[in-house]
């Protein structure tokens, strides 16, 4: 069985948003990622959560850096899902 976990969404902001000068997902901030910091439920922030490039830095750390959590790759497989819907 396969598992996408929103805790994977939020290992991967943390990560992001760790001590380093670089961000991948300048998009997002606390607001997308913590329901209690959420002002209201719009598309808009779930489509930037839900993006290509949160996607692509997913599968990049997944595969070749130290974001190795077990259900990385299935969360993966949910935005590729997503994404393929909201385009057709």
């Amino acid at each position: 069985m396969q598992v996408a976990s929103w805790k994977d969404i939020v290992s991967l902001y943390e990560l992001d948003t760790g001590d380093h000068d670089i961000r991948f997902l300048h998009k997002l901030s606390d607001h997308h990622i913590y329901p209690d910091r959420m002002k209201k439920m719009k598309v808009k922030i779930a489509a930037q959560v839900f993006s290509r490039s949160v996607y692509s830095v997913m599968i990049a750390l997944s595969k070749y850096g130290n974001c190795r959590p077990p259900t990385a790759q299935e969360t993966a497989i949910l935005f590729t899902l997503l994404i393929i819907y909201s385009t057709a």
